[in-house]
């Protein structure tokens, strides 16, 4: 989990990270969250990416897929 956060943070993609995880990297602000929606899970992953990166249009693309797909909870 945190090899993916780590690939997320240098700015190589996004990650699903659960939210215990991923605290000290949003207190950082090193990763941010792209939206407010959480998957329904055992666990709480988020989506994540650098700040710089927020607004990447592969990342924007991926964040509607993830929305268009899993906001309902399936």
């Amino acid at each position: 989990m945190i090899a993916v956060a780590r690939v997320a943070e240098r700015g190589l993609g996004a990650a699903l990270i659960p939210k215990q995880r991923s605290d000290s990297w949003f207190e950082s602000t090193s990763l941010v969250q792209l939206f407010e929606h959480e998957l329904l899970t055992r666990s709480t992953p988020y989506l994540v990416c650098r700040q710089e990166d927020h607004d990447n249009e592969v990342i924007q693309v991926f964040r509607e897929w993830v929305l268009e797909n899993f906001a309902d909870g399936r």
